[in-house]
């Protein structure tokens, strides 16, 4: 349990707090988390300790980010960060569903923007572009999770590319790949 808490101190500034000051936490055998689920936090324990591999994937990133930010756990973030542009890169390179990649670029964008990784935000804004609102709003769990100002940064972004393309008399409604 020491060595938990030990790696835990390391880490986070928050679990510092609890295991140094005078909380209730500080000599305490077990730890209560509430509205944490022992599945999610094993997983935040796996990507912090040296000793263990975790594989991630978009489940874990969906999980692991709210807990690494209210924990201030920096090292996990760049981790999904890492994950994230990796991954941006391969469903790049490899030909995925029109839905599949929106909901990954736009889920990407939120996280971007809700954890403060600028280079996953304006790389999945720069993708984003090309795609009709209607399919943004195809993809209803993160579309709607965006702030308002980034909706407006997105539709201004998508605005502005045709806009360009129309000036440089690139736009045709039936040929454009702006118009998916």
């Amino acid at each position: 349990m020491y060595s938990f808490k030990l790696i835990l101190s390391i880490a986070s500034p928050v679990f510092k707090a609890m295991f140094s000051s005078d909380f209730k936490e500080k000599n305490a055998k077990e730890i209560e988390l509430p509205g944490k689920t022992y599945w999610d936090f094993e997983k935040f324990l796996m990507c912090l300790s040296p000793d263990k591999n975790l594989d991630l994937d978009d489940d874990i990133i969906e999980r692991l980010l709210p807990l690494a930010q209210e924990y201030q756990v920096n090292s996990i973030i760049r981790k999904c960060e890492t994950w994230l542009l990796k991954e941006m890169d391969i469903r790049e390179a490899t030909d995925n569903s029109m839905r599949k990649e929106v909901e990954f670029l736009l889920k990407s964008y939120y996280y971007g923007s809700e954890y403060k990784m600028p280079k996953i935000r304006a790389r999945a804004l720069k993708r984003l572009v090309p795609f009709k609102l209607k399919t943004y709003k195809s993809v209803k769990s993160f579309y709607e999770d965006l702030s308002e100002k980034d909706k407006v940064e997105l539709l201004e972004a998508r605005i502005y590319e045709v806009d360009s393309s129309h000036e440089a008399g690139m736009y045709c409604e039936e040929q454009s790949s702006y118009f998916w």
